[in-house]
């Protein structure tokens, strides 16, 4: 049995006959010191963090903010938590783990089966929609009729999780008409063209005017060249000047010898002007210098005139 509730002074906590009928001791906060309310305090700025993290994932209009707030209610209560020994609350009210094969993303693209009712073989067997949560009491999802600008609840959905239609490229202020982009209809696999009207009518015709259209063939192929017609193209050698990765800065690379070496290092290595010129390792001893010079004794080619020098 509940003892006592404490609130803030809101009216919509004001149900002193309520309170008395029941026998709960009904305590009040002082005015701006939510510090005295500190526990729901802290609940509400973390369903309110969550609340508009979602919000700003699916660019609704702030006039679905409730939806907002259901949903996030709706995923807490299922998430486990350290304050009830990494149980959620819904395990610990009703003694056993919850689902979540039914979880889906909020403000996102959505396809509803129509009814049967007054449907005609031509009719669309779905209607976008945009998923607004999850009704309680409800084996089904809360959508929202891009078209008819109606809320319903249906349970033959198909989900797009990943296409919010309320994502606008530009900011929009609370005030104003939100209306979604539409949603596209073609792709890869609904050519824009027919590419039977392709293969029969050559796309040149169109420029063509009215008097040589009269005269086309339905049937006509088009001209296609044969390889000898066509003349290849040289192929471009770049002249941008190539330089070494800013990365290999800090990095001593392909240094496959020591100073004291009586062999110069650009006929050891390959390299010209290779850094063994000017950086000595004859103060390491003698196992960490050949453990040191072993690293860069294999060079890979960096080019097609260094690889066609190495039998490999």
């Amino acid at each position: 049995m509940l003892k006592s509730s404490r609130s803030d002074n809101g009216v919509e906590f004001n149900m002193s006959h309520f309170y008395a009928s029941k026998g709960v001791v009904h305590q009040l906060s002082c005015v701006e010191t939510p510090q005295q309310n500190s526990t729901v305090e802290r609940k509400h700025q973390h369903i309110l963090n969550v609340a508009r993290s979602i919000h700003f994932q699916s660019h609704l209009p702030l006039k679905f903010w409730g939806d907002c707030i259901l949903t996030v209610v709706h995923l807490i209560n299922r998430i486990p938590t350290p304050i009830l020994h990494n149980k959620s609350p819904y395990e610990t009210l009703f003694k056993s783990p919850p689902s979540y094969s039914h979880l889906r993303v909020f403000g996102c693209l959505c396809y509803a089966n129509t009814l049967l009712r007054n449907r005609h073989k031509f009719d669309p067997r779905a209607k976008p929609c945009i998923f607004l949560g999850y009704p309680f009491g409800m084996k089904g999802y809360k959508l929202y009729d891009l078209h008819l600008k109606t809320v319903f609840v249906s349970r033959d959905v198909v989900f797009h999780e990943t296409i919010f239609p309320f994502a606008l490229t530009y900011p929009i202020s609370p005030n104003d008409s939100v209306l979604p982009l539409p949603i596209p209809i073609h792709d890869s696999a609904f050519p824009l063209l027919d590419p039977l009207l392709t293969n029969s009518f050559p796309l040149s015709s169109i420029n063509d005017s009215p008097s040589s259209s009269s005269n086309m063939n339905p049937t006509t192929e088009p001209c296609i060249p044969s390889a000898s017609e066509i003349t290849p193209h040289p192929s471009r050698k770049s002249s941008r000047v190539k330089h070494t990765p800013g990365y290999l800065h800090d990095y001593h690379c392909h240094i496959a010898t020591s100073t004291s070496d009586p062999a110069p290092s650009s006929t050891v290595s390959g390299i010209p002007y290779s850094l063994s010129s000017v950086l000595s390792y004859d103060h390491l001893s003698s196992t960490q210098k050949l453990f040191s010079l072993s690293i860069s004794a294999l060079v890979e080619p960096t080019s097609y005139i260094q690889a066609v020098k190495h039998e490999e």
